[in-house]
């Protein structure tokens, strides 16, 4: 999520005999956003189905990968587009699991 440490260590030596002296010298820096994104900056798709009301797909295939067209999709809102401090990117993955004891249902 953008938050991170790096840590780098740098061996140095002062000459070539053996009493040379010798460093270690670590460097720390640590990476943050330099912006929060959150849920208002975008248009998020209208939810579908619920618990008492389930959405019904016709096809076990489609479960899988349900269409944007079906289930809608995320986009950042317009005035927001090129201007945020940071890239953003969206995707999705859908868990699917088998409701028991209802054959040919599952759960999105």
């Amino acid at each position: 999520c953008g938050y991170g440490t790096i840590t780098r260590r740098f061996f140095i030596q002062g000459g070539c005999s053996d009493k040379a002296p010798e460093w270690e010298v670590e460097q720390v820096i640590h990476v943050e956003p330099a912006c929060e994104v959150r849920l208002s900056m975008f248009d998020l798709p209208s939810d579908i189905g619920t618990k008492t009301e389930a959405l019904c797909v016709l096809s076990e295939e489609m479960v899988y990968d349900v269409p944007a067209s079906l289930a809608g999709s995320a986009t950042l809102l317009p005035h927001l587009e090129g201007a945020l401090c940071n890239a953003v990117a969206i995707g999705h993955s859908d868990k699917v699991s088998r409701i028991l004891d209802a054959s040919g249902m599952y759960k999105v």
